[in-house]
């Protein structure tokens, strides 16, 4: 499959047809405007599409799995014997696909239960402490769960308003978060935060991050506090938004200068530089002429650089850290979205921070002045007194090339100008230290 016949899929009456077809087979109503919401595409694998119903405050549908190479109807007949309530799976033959309807999903066990309050109260009263049926108890009928987000057979997120009796039969309203992972991630996640939790400064270092409450091991969930506020990212254009750079730098700063002690190492068992390697060896098969050549020249420039690379130190590292993990709420800002942390060179995330900012200069979000005078307050404020970090443009355009993928990925209809824009953008990074260093 070509991207322009992956775009023609999500774009095709046939795949509406489809999943609506899917709906009558089981006397359900079908979606009213069928929209796609998250893509992942293995070239040669599969293709995955996340679906929803746009009139309906985004409401989560289910997925499509287009099967690229093996048989579909395997699958079908191995998932369909775990249907379960709504959830369910119906096999699509004339797309070489099956039809998950949430909450079914493949790798997600816990997605019926962070979708449902009837059934989060049991892994609530299982996995917090001072949250149970002998001191303070969930009621179901008096909480409720919306979802935040969902990426399919890997997580979803889920805003939970819950509704309590204590023993004395005082009602109260708690908020929480209840993560669902496709793998057993989640734990990891879980001891990192309490890591960070426990440290003896917290409070007064710089670093804000929510409260861990539990993590269930059978059903992959972990539950933290809620943390009101809004993604820096969403402001970027706005007068006061290199405060969010002040913030970022000084939560990055302080997260890398902790005693990581015994944790593990980050997420990715590849590394950041396979991943980037794999991202860019992608581009090359699907891309056109210049995304192609474009790919395979930066592949080639990255893997010259990084025989030069110094060795770093390894300490405690968010794993995805960018503007959108920035949480900038009324009690100060509050970094989010642990689910890549371990321990790590940290020059991965500050070189992710630089090339979200080039992503947000590329997109026309902001200015390349703006662009550029984020990325020097930023630097300014992370450093302070200390030395310039040591090969930066390497993990800036390291983490630009793993970005390259994204435009696709959006469907985005001039997503190949966009991923040459990107990938250009990475060599320019490259070349510049050459420059200078020359």
């Amino acid at each position: 499959m070509r991207p322009r016949d992956l775009r023609r899929l999500a774009d095709s009456q046939e795949l509406r047809e489809g999943v609506a077809q899917a709906f009558v087979r089981r006397r359900a109503e079908p979606p009213r405007d069928l929209a796609i919401g998250y893509v992942r595409f293995k070239p040669g694998t599969s293709c995955l599409l996340g679906l929803h119903d746009a009139t309906r405050a985004l409401e989560a549908i289910g997925y499509v799995k287009v099967f690229l190479s093996g048989d579909p109807s395997e699958c079908f007949r191995k998932y369909r014997a775990r249907e379960k309530g709504d959830g369910w799976a119906e096999l699509l033959p004339e797309l070489r696909a099956v039809f998950f309807r949430f909450p079914l999903d493949r790798n997600v066990i816990g997605l019926r239960t962070v979708s449902d309050a009837a059934h989060l109260k049991h892994v609530i009263h299982d996995s917090v402490p001072g949250l149970s049926p002998h001191e303070e108890r969930v009621r179901a009928r008096k909480s409720r769960v919306g979802i935040l987000k969902y990426k399919p057979e890997r997580r979803c997120v889920a805003g939970v308003e819950l509704g309590t009796r204590d023993r004395a039969g005082e009602s109260r309203e708690r908020r929480l978060v209840a993560q669902a992972y496709g793998d057993d991630s989640g734990a990891r996640v879980y001891r990192v935060m309490r890591h960070l939790w426990a440290r003896p400064a917290r409070g007064t270092d710089g670093l804000c991050t929510p409260r861990p409450l539990g993590y269930h091991a059978a059903r992959r969930i972990l539950l933290q506090e809620w943390r009101d506020g809004e993604p820096w990212g969403t402001i970027l254009a706005a007068a006061d938004a290199v405060d969010g750079c002040i913030a970022a730098a000084r939560n990055l700063r302080a997260l890398h200068a902790l005693d990581p002690g015994d944790l593990p190492d980050a997420a990715s068992p590849e590394g950041a530089i396979r991943e980037g390697r794999r991202v860019l060896e992608d581009l090359a098969r699907i891309g056109d002429g210049p995304v192609a050549g474009a790919a395979v020249s930066l592949a080639r420039e990255l893997a010259q650089a990084h025989g030069a690379v110094r060795h770093g130190l390894r300490t405690i590292v968010h794993g995805d850290f960018h503007y959108h993990q920035l949480l900038m709420g009324p009690d100060g800002p509050t970094l989010i979205d642990w689910d890549e942390a371990g321990v790590d060179d940290p020059r991965l995330d500050v070189g992710n921070f630089l090339a979200h900012l080039h992503l947000a200069e590329l997109e026309r979000r902001v200015s390349a002045d703006e662009a550029s005078r984020f990325r020097s307050r930023f630097l300014a404020d992370y450093l302070a007194d200390r030395p310039p970090v040591a090969d930066l443009p390497f993990f800036t355009a390291l983490q630009l090339a793993k970005l390259a993928m994204v435009p696709f990925r959006n469907l985005a209809d001039d997503w190949s100008d966009a991923s040459l824009a990107i990938l250009d953008r990475a060599h320019g990074v490259l070349t510049a230290e050459r420059e200078v260093a020359a």
